[in-house]
């Protein structure tokens, strides 16, 4: 999935000789700043509450945060570039710089749930833990197949501060407690899971727990 595949439509934009009362009756973190349709910078609204409303948006670009993506890039790029600089928008541009449109933490969300095919009923998803050097797409592709399951997603990231490797595997299966148990015996550490028979628990604990409470 692309960048411009998951641009929010209608997001605010400031053309860079506008001033600062535009800003006023927005209800957004930070907004692209333009001139003649070329990205100029992100503005963050923080940084320009406290200034007259006449001031205009060109005096203040020591302000501006300089970020983008293109648009043909892969939408992870952009989730990168959040996780990186802590902004919840992030501008598109095309390769000649001429603004696209913007992604939001909403957007990206989205898209990362339809990566993962979160909406799917008929799968599970499986969270492990190792280290790096122990990680291999073949071994865990061979392990799910045994139990009669294919993989439908498979995502890793290094946890840089627990020093350790994270594995999310989402199956073509709603019961995965048996993958569960045969991965344990091959020695992986599973950190997480979530089949329907967990989803069916939960519902059951949560009606219980509120039982208790409304006994009481």
């Amino acid at each position: 999935m692309l960048c411009k595949e998951i641009i929010v439509p209608d997001y605010p934009v400031f053309q860079v000789k506008d001033k600062v009362e535009k800003t006023l009756s927005l209800r957004v973190s930070a907004v692209p700043v333009l001139e003649n349709e070329k990205l100029i910078g992100l503005l963050p609204l923080q940084e320009i509450s406290a200034l007259p409303p006449e001031t205009t948006i060109d005096s203040i670009q020591h302000s501006f945060i300089k970020i983008s993506v293109l648009d043909n890039e892969h939408f992870l790029s952009a989730f990168k570039i959040m996780q990186q600089t802590k902004s919840c928008v992030v501008p598109v541009v095309d390769i000649e710089n001429s603004y696209c449109g913007a992604i939001t933490q909403s957007s990206i969300l989205n898209a990362l749930g339809t990566l993962l095919d979160i909406q799917n009923s008929n799968s599970g998803i499986i969270v492990l833990e190792m280290d790096k050097i122990n990680y291999a797409f073949s071994e865990l592709s061979r392990i799910i197949e045994s139990c009669e399951a294919d993989i439908l997603e498979l995502n890793t990231h290094y946890d840089v501060q627990a020093e350790i490797f994270v594995v999310t595997v989402c199956v073509n299966r709603t019961n995965v407690s048996d993958i569960v148990s045969t991965l344990q015996q091959y020695h992986y550490h599973i950190v997480y899971y979530f089949d329907d028979e967990v989803y069916r628990n939960d519902i059951k604990n949560n009606y219980d727990a509120l039982m208790h409470y409304l006994s009481i």
